[in-house]
């Protein structure tokens, strides 16, 4: 039955279904669960304009950017080939609208703006602005906020954390108790928990990795900045040796550890306070913002779990994946690649 309101446990796609309607576009919320043949948690709903329909498999990306579009046409890609994509978000500017009809990547927002190409029928809107009201109340589940992930990171890291009582999960990963039922909860809703009783298991795909590194782009990275800096001594970062002031390496530095991807132009460094003797031993001299480009970037360590798999100098490979498609760049998103094949596939594909 065609309906032209859905509910769903996710608030950024019941919205943008209900924008949808007041368009004339019907919906109909076909499936929440991942079908037992598709690795990829994602909700199935069908479109429709006067009797001409199609399903389409939805990723959610509530804060689409210009500096994220790439990935987040990258990320339909590994959907099953067979099957229609629609993209999701808060709201599609004109110029992402653009790109994104011009690639032909069919999309929904929460205010209206759409791309739909449907059996005789296109869908084509933009321009609508995303009211003040709207953008002040966050559509993203808890789990996806600063808090919920680090939690969710903990779990990445050590995925036997899931079946702990949660003042375990407390004491691992230093958030609140009450953080830890609503994280759960909201895993659970999207599919990536599984709870039968007692019983918890994290379901390590990898669009979990994918839209925890963008969550975290956006929510959680800005936070953990310490200080930019530049230095004379870049050429000789394989010599700093970070872990013996207490830091580690992240980014395009920990990724040219781990992996045979070239010098990083970027040095990452997390920590949980300023080494100062590292930052007087290399000359590090920091940069205001609007001053030239900084070569190092300090960040604050947010986990205190060390996995028995983990490079003693160096971040958790989520996490580097994570740094490294933050950055935008081409050839970093490459690198994420290289690093996720190598490092990172074995545990969430």
């Amino acid at each position: 039955m065609w309906k032209p309101h859905v509910e769903t446990p996710f608030p950024l796609l019941t919205a943008a279904l209900a924008a949808a309607a007041r368009q004339g576009i019907e919906a109909e919320l076909i499936d929440l669960e991942p079908r037992p043949t598709d690795a990829v948690p994602a909700s199935t709903v069908r479109l429709g304009v006067d009797g001409h329909a199609m399903s389409f498999m939805v990723d959610l990306k509530p804060d689409l950017a210009q500096d994220t579009l790439a990935d987040a046409v990258s990320a339909l890609d590994r959907f099953p080939a067979n099957t229609r994509k629609l993209l999701v978000a808060r709201h599609v500017s004109p110029p992402l609208a653009q790109a994104l009809k011009e690639r032909d990547v069919a999309f929904l927002d929460t205010v209206g703006n759409a791309y739909l190409r449907l059996p005789g029928v296109l869908v084509w809107v933009t321009g609508r602005k995303l009211p003040a009201a709207i953008g002040a109340v966050s559509a993203t589940p808890r789990a996806f906020q600063h808090k919920g992930l680090k939690l969710m990171f903990g779990l990445m890291v050590e995925p036997a954390l899931a079946e702990a009582p949660y003042r375990q999960i407390v004491a691992e990963t230093g958030v609140a108790l009450g953080t830890v039922a609503w994280v759960m909860r909201d895993l659970q809703g999207m599919g990536y928990l599984t709870a039968a009783g007692r019983r918890r298991k994290l379901r390590g795909t990898r669009k979990l990795l994918d839209d925890w590194a963008s969550a975290y782009r956006h929510s959680l990275r800005p936070r953990l900045l310490i200080g930019r800096y530049n230095t004379s001594h870049i050429e000789s970062w394989q010599d700093w040796r970070p872990e013996s002031h207490g830091a580690l390496w992240g980014g395009e530095s920990a990724a040219a550890v781990l992996t045979d991807n070239p010098a990083p132009e970027l040095l990452t460094l997390y920590t949980d306070q300023p080494p100062v003797q590292l930052i007087e031993d290399r000359d590090l001299r920091g940069v205001k913002r609007g001053e030239l480009e900084a070569r190092v970037e300090l960040r604050r360590k947010f986990w205190t779990m060390a996995p028995a798999h983990a490079h003693p100098a160096v971040t958790p490979p989520a996490l580097i994946y994570a740094d490294l498609l933050a950055t935008g760049n081409e050839r970093c998103i490459a690198a994420a690649e290289t690093l996720y094949a190598a490092h990172l596939a074995r545990f969430f594909e």
